[in-house]
């Protein structure tokens, strides 16, 4: 049930499994967001603009190659 799903999420700090299979834009996308420590994760304005880029753009911008080159994807406040 919800509330069963929110107390673990809550207490427990669990949360759904992230498989390889998930393109590793979004893999870290949903490991960012779900950060336990609020200020760490990524503000609003950076998860929209990375969902708002065409999705071709998307394999790139995850790939180990690019990370490499540039850095993580998501960086906390400035």
């Amino acid at each position: 049930s919800p509330i069963v799903i929110k107390e673990q999420v809550l207490a427990r700090g669990l949360r759904p499994e992230i498989t390889p299979d998930i393109p590793t834009v979004f893999r870290r996308l949903m490991g960012a967001c779900w950060n336990a420590e609020p200020e760490k994760r990524p503000p609003f304005l950076t998860i929209g603009k990375i969902l708002a880029k065409p999705a071709e753009e998307l394999g790139a911008y995850g790939s180990q190659q690019d990370v490499a080159r540039s850095g993580p994807i998501l960086q906390g406040p400035a």
